[in-house]
């Protein structure tokens, strides 16, 4: 029995074998992930190019605009584009007349590896604008500020002002105006702190900035106040004020303002004579003399006393008022006494009026100059003992029980116009009559034909208690 499970472990271990034998033979196989173990298939495989059995299919391209078809294998590329058979693919773009032209020269990059340009930077092997050009390409290359602070020993806020003063340093160099010689004032170390605060000036501004700095051989600080003064001699119209754009004259504005913001007069005199130093042109030291220079005395000025005249500065609605005469009474008027009313003129500052009358009797008012009143063409004023008793101005006020009528009684003043320009229905008239002077509405007196005076509004006195409400007269100012 054991005998016999031995030879069949022998069957089938020669069987196993033949098996992997034949499939190494055919080229065919897989592994234990079920990967195919083809022996002489073992190629990388691009993508485009097909599979093992497509040797003899086209191979799809990479197109590129701009760039002619490259046939491949006899075929043409536009072969698959309908219409296109055989058609190389045109750049149809063109750049607009001069780009470029004034674009900065492009310096090659270094051929250096990363490692090599990093020992530039840590042994300070150049000027510092020639090493700030290398951080970008070590950007490029993986070597962030971080990396650059670790491995060279540069700390990233000198990065960022190399960086910064780097550019300013190039428009420098590209720029006519400022002399190529004194370009070497900045090659030392730490001058890139002389060009740092330039970045917020324009490229135009920047030239005469630096030759200020080459010749008065600034400081770092002195710089930065340069470079700020010039700014602000830009922002706030210093040449408007008598200075100059020369740098001179800005620093000479910056002095200038700072005076003019001292309280004590040392700290002034102080920042004029700074301001005098610097300035170059003589409206600017003009400007800053005349705040130190005592004012001349006027001869004509009144000699001091111990008395005391208090001035007051009267308001419009002080001065609003309006003069106009007065008819004693409704009951004993007549339309000859409103012919003869006189006009009166006003006129200066003070709304002076003179009167053209000749009868010394005659009593004149004094009334707001509301809109209403300035405009009546020739204004007057009836004076009524009883507004109670005047039909008129119960139905206007609609007063109906004794109540009511209580509270209208007492005197006031009927501001009439002798000139209206029209009859209107909505209005009071004062016509004549054979019982003289009678109060009728617009209807009737269209239908009378008589000459009229138009009512205004009515007047009353103030109450006992105060003023009137404002709102009661508020609309008269809109009219």
């Amino acid at each position: 029995m054991t005998g016999r499970i031995q030879r069949c472990e022998r069957d089938c271990n020669r069987q196993i074998t033949c098996s992997g034998r034949q499939l190494g033979s055919q080229g065919g196989g897989r592994d234990a992930y079920g990967r195919s173990t083809q022996q002489g298939d073992s190629r990388l495989i691009i993508p485009g190019r097909g599979s093992s059995g497509q040797e003899n299919q086209q191979p799809r391209q990479l197109y590129t605009p701009g760039e002619p078809a490259r046939p491949s294998g006899g075929a043409s590329i536009g072969s698959g584009l309908i219409g296109m058979e055989g058609k190389p693919t045109g750049n149809t773009f063109r750049p607009p007349p001069g780009f470029m032209d004034d674009a900065p020269e492009q310096e090659a990059a270094p051929s250096e590896n990363p490692m090599e340009l990093l020992q530039r930077v840590r042994g300070g092997t150049g000027h510092w604008h020639e090493l700030a050009k290398l951080l970008p390409i070590l950007s490029a290359a993986g070597f962030d500020g971080v990396l650059v602070e670790q491995e060279a020993g540069v700390e990233r806020r000198t990065q960022n002002k190399w960086t910064v003063s780097m550019q300013v340093y190039e428009s420098l160099r590209r720029s006519e105006e400022f002399p190529k010689e004194k370009l070497s004032h900045f090659d030392g170390e730490g001058t890139e702190e002389l060009l740092y605060e330039m970045r917020n000036l324009g490229v135009s501004l920047r030239p005469a900035a630096a030759e200020y700095i080459v010749d008065n051989d600034l400081d770092p600080y002195e710089a930065t106040v340069l470079s700020r003064a010039v700014k602000e001699h830009e922002r706030r119209g210093g040449q408007k004020e008598g200075f100059s754009v020369a740098p001179g004259d800005c620093l000479a504005f910056k002095y200038y303002r700072d005076a003019i913001e001292c309280r004590g007069e040392d700290a002034k005199t102080a920042m004029v004579k700074k301001g005098l130093d610097v300035a170059v042109t003589p409206d600017a030291e003009q400007k800053l003399r005349r705040l130190i220079e005592a004012p001349e005395e006027d001869e004509s000025a009144a000699p001091a006393t111990a008395a005391n005249l208090q001035t007051l500065r009267l308001t419009r609605e002080e001065m609003g008022f309006k003069t106009v005469p007065l008819v004693s009474g409704l009951e004993a008027a007549t339309a000859a006494d409103l012919q003869a009313l006189p006009e009166v003129r006003q006129s200066g500052s003070f709304s002076a009026f003179t009167l053209a009358s000749t009868n010394p009797k005659q009593q004149w008012v004094g009334l707001p100059a509301w809109n209403i009143l300035l405009l009546a063409r020739k204004p007057f004023a009836v004076a009524l003992h009883d507004c109670s008793a005047i039909p008129a101005v119960l139905s206007s006020a609609n007063a109906k029980t004794p109540e009511e009528k209580a509270k209208l009684a007492g005197p006031g003043l009927l501001v009439c116009d002798s000139q209206p320009e029209e009859v209107s229905e909505r209005h009071f008239y004062m016509v004549a009559s054979d019982k003289g002077l009678q109060i009728v509405d617009g209807e009737h007196a269209k239908e009378s034909g008589e000459a009229c005076s138009q009512i205004l509004f009515l007047c009353r006195p103030p109450t006992a208690l105060g003023a009137s409400v404002a709102s009661e007269t508020s609309h008269l100012l809109q009219v």
